[in-house]
């Protein structure tokens, strides 16, 4: 990943699978911490339609995508 940039898989309905170790740096939350959170509560909400339009392709095709999104100007709730 780029400096400015984390890595985050997602399970098919958006939600957090596994987070990169920049997750700290870039969103202030503890990767592990991020398991199991949607991905909409992650990003600003202007990029939330680009993120699901590449998210629906990715799963019509069966395979990966990859989205560059700001993150939420608010911490994420983690458990």
């Amino acid at each position: 990943a780029m400096a400015d940039e984390c890595v985050l898989l997602l399970a098919p309905l958006g939600v957090v699978h596994q987070a990169g170790g920049d997750a700290r740096r870039i969103l202030g939350v503890e990767p592990r911490r991020l398991v199991g959170v949607g991905i909409v509560d992650l990003v600003r909400p202007h990029d939330r339609e680009r993120l699901f339009e590449a998210m629906r392709t990715a799963v019509l095709r069966r395979g990966t995508t990859s989205v560059r999104c700001r993150p939420a100007v608010r911490p994420p709730r983690c458990t």
